[in-house]
């Protein structure tokens, strides 16, 4: 009966591990260089991100076989005057459709939501409580 109880825990134990939430990836260039455009890889294996690094505007770009290629805006504002090359980046987040956009300058960040609905697309600034 004890053992038929310890291998049950081990089970659960290695079930619940099995199932524990992914962290999420960083995504970087591949380079050291400084680049004005980069595209980043969302989960779904069509579509990316292209974010413009010096001003923080977002682009979701959808490729394809056939005719369902398309580029939609996610953020059309320049979120800073002048800026530098490399000064935004993207991060993914565990939810698939959300990616955190970071100004590595003044540490600014804001949520990114990237969707085949309209309505489901944008940013919003994530301000501090302090």
């Amino acid at each position: 009966m004890k053992r038929l109880l310890l291998l049950l825990f081990l089970i659960l134990g290695y079930v619940g591990y099995a199932n524990a939430a992914e962290p999420a990836t960083i995504v970087a260039p591949a380079t050291n260089a400084v680049n004005n455009y980069l595209l980043y890889p969302t989960t779904n294996i069509y579509t990316f991100l292209k974010l413009d690094t010096r001003n923080g505007k977002i682009w979701q770009v959808q490729y394809s076989m056939d005719d369902n290629e398309f580029e939609l805006v996610l953020n059309s504002r320049e979120l800073v005057t002048a800026g530098k090359p490399g000064q935004f980046a993207l991060y993914p987040t565990t939810n698939n459709w959300t990616f955190l956009l970071l100004d590595t300058i003044n540490g600014d960040v804001w949520h990114v939501q990237w969707s085949q609905e309209a309505e489901n697309r944008g940013i919003i600034p994530i301000r501090s409580i302090f």
